[in-house]
C-alpha cells in the first residue's frame, strides 16, 4: 500500500504541473532589443502564450526605450511595428511605459494598457514626434547674413537684392533648412520647402523677413528674422583685361548671351594670334582682342582671349562684337586684305587694301573657341570700315560698312560704281553648315556722300528684319516715310527698316519727330520684335522724361531716344525719351540696348559725380563720367526705373560707352575707365593706366 500511494502522489503532482502554465504569470524583468520593424513574431497561441505589440512614429533615426509592466524594457530604433519578447497569457494585465524619450522628442502612447484578451496585442501605438525647431541654414541670394548662420541665432540683419535692376521683378530667393524632417516652414501665409530656394517677395528699402518654424509635435514653435535692406539691382562684376595696359579701349564693344560675355578691347596691344595665346607684351598696338566670360551662379570667369588669326598692329580687332549662343562675330574695321567674300580663315589676307574691314566669326564647342570664318565685303574698297558694326541672328550676319562709297541704292544694286565717299552699306550673309554666304548688299534709298550708311545694324531674332542706321543722312523729313529728297538738315540722321520674304525690300524710312541737323539720329539703335528704338545724341531738347516738349532746343548735344512699333507693316512712333537729368553735351542715346519692354540707354557726356544705383543726379563735378538710364514699358507707357553709374566714377570714363541686355543682366562698357586692375573684381582705385578700359555687370 505504501508503493501504490507514493505512485499516486506522483501523478497527482504531474497534474498540478500541467495545470500552472494556465494560470497568471508575469516575466521576470528583462532587457530586449526591438530593431527592425519585421521582428514581431507574435506569441504562441498554441500554447496560450500572446505577444505585446504596436507601431512606433515619428523617431527620425532617434531611440525610444518601452517598458511592460514595470519589467521588461525594449528599445525601437526605427519606427515602424515593435514587440515584447515576453509572452503573457490571456486574462493577463498590461501596461505599457515610456521608459527613456529621445532627446527633442515627446512620445505619447495610445491604447497603452489592458487586458490580454484571446489574440496578440498590436494596436498600442507610441507617437515620438520630434520637437525640434532648429534651422541648418538660413540664406538670402543675394545677400549676406549678418552675423553669420547659426542654428541657435534667431536674428539677422542683411543687404540684399529684392528685384531685378533690369525688369524691376522680384529676383532674390531666401533658403531655409530644418534640422528635424518633420518640422514645417512658413514665410507669412506662403509654406515653404526646406532646403528649397523661394522667390523672395521684397520691396526696395527696409523690411523684415519671418520664417517661422513649427516642430513635429505641432506645438513647438520657432520664429526666425531678418531685417532686410532690400536694394534694386546690384553690381555683380567688375571685369578688366588680364593684360591691362593704358589706352586698351577695354569695353569699346560688348555683346551678352545667356551667361557669356564678350568684351571687345581694339586698343589690345599683344603680339598673339589666334586662342588663348601670350596676352602679354605690347609688340602689336593696337591689333585688338576680344575677351570671353561665362557665368555659373554670380561668378564670372575669363574663358577666352581671342585675336585674329593674323594679328597686326592697328587693325582695332573687337571694335564691334555680336554673340548668340556659341557663335561670336568680331568686327576688324581696319583689316588691310583685298580679298571678297567669305573664307574659312585669313591665310590669304594681305596689306592691299588699307582700313577695308573684315569680320571674324568663332564658333565655341564645349568650352573651346574655334575660328569658323575670315569674311569680307564682296566689293571691298579702301577706307571701308566693313565691320564697324555688326548683328548676328541665328544664322544671319549683318555687317556695316558707313564708310563703303558707292553710287547705288536699294538692295543688291551696282557695287562697282563708287566716289560717293562714306554714302555707306550693310551686307547680309546667311550660313549653311558651316559656310557663310552673302545674301544681299544693302544700300540706302536715297544714297548720298556722307550718309554713314551702317553705322549701325540690328537684326531680329528671326534674322527677317534689318535695321539700319544713317547718322549723316540729311533729309529734314520727319515721323515714317518722308520726303528723302530734301537735304537741308545735315546729318539729322535716319533709320532704314528691311524685311527678308525670299528676298529683301525696304520696308519703311523712319525719322525723329522732331528732326533738326546734327541731331545724329541713328547713331545707336536696336530692332526687338516689333519695336525699333534709335538714339540720337546730339538732339537739342532740354526736355525731361518722356515725352517732353520737343520743340524748346536749348540743351545742344543733350540727346534723346525714340521708341516705334509695328503693327503688320505699318511703324508708328510710341515715345520720345530723355534723360531724368538732362544737360548740354549729355549724349543721351549714344547707346542703347533693347529687350522686350526694357530699354538701357547710355549717355557718355553726363557728368555727375554719383556712383551705384540711384546716386545724386543734380552733381555735375566729373566731366564725361557717363551714365546709363534704365526704362520699362508698361503697356504703351514707358518709365525711367533707374539711374545707374559705375562704382568708381571718374571724369572722362565714358560709362555707357556700349551696352548689353539679357533678361536678368546689364552690361556696361566703359572705354576710357583708367584703373591698372586686372581681371575680375580687382582694385577700383588705381588710376594709372588711363583709357585702359573696364567693363561692370548688373544684375
Amino acid at each position: 500500500m505504501r508503493v501504490a500511494f507514493t505512485h499516486l502522489r506522483a501523478l497527482f503532482l504531474s497534474v498540478f504541473v500541467m495545470v500552472l502554465p494556465f494560470a497568471c504569470v508575469l516575466p521576470a524583468a528583462t532587457t530586449s532589443t526591438s530593431d527592425a520593424p519585421s521582428n514581431a513574431d507574435g506569441g504562441d497561441g498554441a500554447n496560450g502564450t500572446l505577444a505585446i505589440g504596436g507601431t512606433v512614429t515619428g523617431l527620425e533615426g532617434a531611440s525610444v526605450e518601452l517598458v511592460l509592466n514595470g519589467g521588461e524594457k525594449s528599445t525601437v530604433n526605427a519606427d515602424g511595428p515593435f514587440h515584447f519578447k515576453g509572452l503573457l497569457s490571456p486574462g493577463a494585465p498590461y501596461a505599457v511605459t515610456v521608459g527613456t524619450s529621445p532627446t527633442m522628442h515627446a512620445c505619447s502612447i495610445v491604447n497603452g494598457s489592458g487586458t490580454v484578451a484571446q489574440a496578440d496585442i498590436t494596436n498600442i501605438t507610441v507617437a515620438c514626434p520630434s520637437t525640434d525647431t532648429a534651422l541648418t541654414n538660413l540664406s538670402l541670394s543675394p545677400g549676406v547674413l549678418a552675423p553669420t548662420f547659426a542654428s541657435g541665432t534667431t536674428m539677422y540683419t542683411a543687404n540684399a537684392e529684392v528685384t531685378s535692376l533690369v525688369t524691376g521683378q522680384p529676383t532674390g530667393t531666401l533658403t531655409a533648412t530644418t534640422r528635424s524632417p518633420g518640422a514645417t516652414l512658413a514665410l507669412g501665409v506662403a509654406k515653404l520647402i526646406s532646403g528649397k530656394p523661394t522667390p523672395l517677395m521684397l520691396a526696395v528699402g527696409m523690411s523684415s523677413v519671418n520664417v517661422a518654424v513649427t516642430a513635429a509635435d505641432g506645438k513647438s514653435k520657432a520664429n526666425y528674422r531678418v531685417d532686410v535692406n532690400g536694394t534694386r539691382g546690384a553690381e555683380e562684376a567688375y571685369l578688366k583685361a588680364s593684360n591691362t595696359i593704358m589706352a586698351q579701349a577695354f569695353g569699346a564693344s560688348v555683346a551678352l548671351s545667356g551667361d557669356t560675355l564678350a568684351v571687345g578691347v581694339p586698343g589690345d596691344a599683344s603680339a598673339a594670334s589666334g586662342v588663348n595665346g601670350d596676352p602679354t607684351g605690347t609688340a602689336k598696338p593696337g591689333s585688338g582682342a576680344v575677351f570671353v566670360f561665362v557665368r555659373k551662379g554670380s561668378a564670372w570667369t575669363q574663358q577666352a582671349y581671342i585675336k585674329a588669326q593674323t594679328s597686326k598692329a592697328g587693325f582695332a580687332f573687337g571694335q564691334a562684337v555680336a554673340l548668340e549662343g556659341d557663335t561670336l562675330a568680331v568686327g576688324v574695321i581696319h583689316d588691310t586684305s583685298n580679298q571678297t567674300g567669305s573664307h574659312a580663315d585669313d591665310s590669304g589676307a594681305n596689306s592691299a587694301s588699307p582700313d577695308s574691314g573684315a569680320v571674324y566669326v568663332y564658333v565655341r564647342t564645349g568650352t573651346t573657341w574655334a575660328p569658323q570664318a575670315y569674311i569680307k565685303a564682296s566689293n571691298t574698297i579702301d577706307s571701308a570700315s566693313f565691320g564697324a558694326s555688326i548683328a548676328l541672328s541665328q544664322d544671319t550676319l549683318a555687317v556695316g560698312a558707313p564708310l563703303e562709297s558707292c553710287k547705288s541704292s536699294g538692295i543688291n544694286g551696282n557695287q562697282s560704281n563708287c566716289g560717293s565717299f562714306a554714302s555707306g552699306a550693310a551686307y547680309v550673309f546667311t550660313r549653311s553648315g558651316a559656310t557663310w554666304t552673302q545674301e544681299a548688299y544693302v544700300k540706302a534709298s536715297n544714297a548720298l556722300g556722307s550718309q554713314l550708311f551702317g553705322g549701325s545694324v540690328s537684326l531680329t531674332k528671326a534674322g527677317n528684319t534689318l535695321a539700319v542706321g544713317a547718322a549723316g543722312e540729311s533729309s529734314n523729313a520727319k515721323g515714317i516715310n518722308g520726303a528723302q529728297a530734301d537735304v537741308s538738315a545735315m546729318s539729322a540722321g535716319a533709320v532704314y527698316v528691311f524685311t527678308r520674304a525670299g528676298t529683301w525690300s525696304q520696308e519703311a524710312y523712319v525719322k525723329a519727330s522732331n528732326t533738326l541737323a546734327n541731331q545724329r539720329f541713328g547713331a545707336a539703335m536696336s530692332i526687338v520684335g516689333d519695336t525699333l528704338a534709335v538714339g540720337a545724341p546730339g538732339e537739342a531738347s532740354a526736355a525731361l522724361g518722356i515725352d517732353g516738349d520737343q520743340t524748346n532746343v536749348s540743351a545742344v548735344g543733350a540727346g534723346a531716344v525714340y521708341v516705334f512699333t509695328r503693327a503688320v507693316t505699318v511703324w508708328s512712333q510710341q515715345a520720345y525719351v530723355k534723360a531724368s537729368n538732362t544737360l548740354t553735351n549729355q549724349g543721351f542715346g549714344g547707346s542703347l540696348a533693347l529687350l522686350g519692354d526694357n530699354l538701357a540707354v547710355g549717355a557718355l557726356g553726363e557728368s555727375s559725380g554719383a556712383t551705384g544705383i540711384g546716386g545724386n543726379q543734380g552733381d555735375t563735378s566729373l566731366m564725361r563720367a557717363g551714365a546709363v538710364y534704365l526704362f520699362l514699358r508698361g503697356g504703351t507707357a514707358w518709365s525711367q526705373t533707374a539711374y545707374v553709374k559705375s562704382s568708381n566714377t571718374q571724369a572722362d570714363q565714358d560709362f555707357g560707352a556700349a551696352l548689353a541686355l539679357s533678361s536678368d543682366t546689364l552690361v556696361v562698357g566703359a572705354v576710357k575707365e583708367s584703373s591698372s586692375a586686372k581681371g575680375i573684381n580687382g582694385d577700383q582705385k588705381k588710376t594709372d593706366a588711363p583709357g585702359a578700359g573696364a567693363t561692370y555687370v548688373f544684375r
